[in-house]
This record gives structure tokens, sequence and C-alpha cells, in this order.
């Protein structure tokens, strides 16, 4: 496979690197502040199980059906409830485990996915 004869030579000098750094500063990734409650409240409504059940409530009220209107809305809270528990869960040990470093191991990590090792509580 050939080389690029130029391609280690071609970069920026020691001097272009700090005016660039100087001009632009440092080579980040802009945070984002982390989502609200509310954001993983609304999400569950993007779920087309949600989505089908709030259009079943919505004609089975028009047909005077309340009983069955009513047993569908519950339905969508607890469905809304339960999806909001876990999208949050799971959004906090996403971002814990990104701040991982030399905390834990493959092991340990293997372990905790296997069930035999658990997060700490605050995660959960």
């Amino acid at each position: 496979m050939p080389q690029s004869p130029t391609l280690w030579q071609s970069g920026l000098t020691t001097r272009q690197v700090d005016v660039q750094h100087q001009q632009f500063g440092d080579n980040l990734i802009p945070h984002r502040p982390p989502p609200g409650d509310l954001y993983f409240f609304l999400v569950q409504f993007k779920n087309p199980l949600v989505i089908v059940l709030i259009i079943a409530s919505t004609i089975t009220f028009f047909l005077k059906e309340f009983t069955d209107s009513a047993v569908i809305g519950l339905a969508i809270i607890v469905n809304t409830i339960l999806g909001f528990i876990q999208e949050r869960k799971a959004y906090k040990i996403r971002n814990h485990i990104r701040t991982w470093k030399k905390d834990y191991t493959i092991q340990t990590m293997m372990m905790i996915l296997m069930g035999i090792a658990r997060f700490p509580k605050i995660f959960l």
C-alpha cells in the first residue's frame, strides 16, 4: 500500500496551531444540557402504540362508550408513566456509563449486565 510522502509533512506548524488555538479555542464538542423530565414525558406520546390508543379513546368517547374510553385512557396513562420512568432511568445509567473511567473493569461491566453486580442506588 503506497503511503503519501507529504501526509505527515503537510501538517500545521506549531506556530499555526497556537494561532488557530487562540483564534478558535479548544477543539471540543459543545456540551448540551441534559433533557428535563418534561422532555421524557412528552417523548412517550411519540410512541405509535400511544397514538393508536389516543385515537381509539377519542373514537370511543364520541361513540358514547365512556367505560371503554376510560379503560383505554387508563392504559395510556399507565404506558406513559412506565415509559417515562424507564427512559429517565436509562438516560441516567447511560450518562453514568459515559463517565466511567477506571472505576469499572470489563469484568464488572459484564457482571452488571448479567445481573450479578448492581449499579449504585443513586442511578436506579
